[in-house]
């Protein structure tokens, strides 16, 4: 064999780590509830007042920072990993250059190895439009399953029409910082969020499209980023919160989900 002996050695190695992702994801479906990388068909509707629905969980794992796919087939489908992982974990992973989404496993990597810390598998590199060898600002976030408490105005009410959701002023559509003190809900997590964008004009369009169609929509600037996050709410009951999930994937936001602010 010829060739730079570094460059073998990478590649020993990296083949040595995605058979250890692929063991580490059947431990994980079968030891931990269902942490195991997913595709978009595993992923089922957004959740009702009935059943289930992912919620941020920031506090368990979130980075904003570049993402390499390096152009090999990976086993284990849509997974990333990172040094700073302790467990693994189920993750929302977005690509803020174009605003696509994936729901996915998040995985252990060596630090030692060269290229960015976030790896990407060729899964959600095809997911995420992301291109080989070409890095990507992702956000990663870990999420939690809930089973959202039944109530008896939730089960009792039927879910409100599309247009029964109140209209957003025009100026509601601006861009503002979100504060708990702002939200007039009693919910724990009143919003829908459907993206995150990078480019304002991505962001100002969708917005302005949802408002014309009588949506409540806000628009969201992170603090400490470029980017903004597209919301809809605050929902006021698990009934209206049930109904903006549906309205948003009907508008075609598959991977929208719930949150605090």
């Amino acid at each position: 064999m010829t060739g730079d002996p570094k460059a073998r050695v990478w590649g020993v190695r990296s083949r040595t780590m995605v058979v250890l992702l692929a063991a580490m994801a059947l431990v994980a479906c079968g030891e931990q509830g269902g942490v195991q990388p997913v595709t978009s068909a595993d992923e089922g509707s957004p959740g009702t007042a009935s059943t289930p629905t992912d919620v941020e969980a920031p506090e368990l794992f979130r980075v904003s920072e570049p993402g390499l796919w390096d152009g090999r087939p990976s086993l284990g489908g849509i997974w990333v990993a990172h040094p700073d992982v302790t467990d693994p974990e189920r993750v929302r992973i977005v690509n803020r250059s174009n605003g696509q989404s994936v729901v996915g496993a998040l995985f252990r990597r060596e630090r030692d190895l060269p290229g960015p810390a976030l790896q990407v598998s060729s899964d959600a590199a095809e997911a995420l439009g992301m291109l080989a060898g070409a890095p990507a600002p992702l956000d990663v976030v870990a999420l939690r399953r809930i089973d959202p408490p039944a109530t008896e105005e939730a089960s009792a009410a039927p879910e409100p029409a599309a247009d029964a959701v109140a209209p957003a002023a025009p100026e509601e559509i601006a861009t503002t910082s979100l504060s708990s003190n702002s939200v007039s809900s009693d919910l724990r997590n009143p919003f829908v969020q459907l993206g995150t964008f990078d480019v304002e004009a991505h962001a100002t369009d969708s917005a302005a499209r949802l408002s014309d169609k009588g949506l409540p929509v806000r628009l969201v600037q992170e603090p400490d980023r470029g980017a903004r996050r597209l919301l809809l709410g605050p929902a006021s009951s698990a009934a209206e919160q049930s109904a903006l999930l549906d309205q948003a994937v009907a508008e075609g936001f598959a991977d929208a989900y719930l949150v605090r602010r």
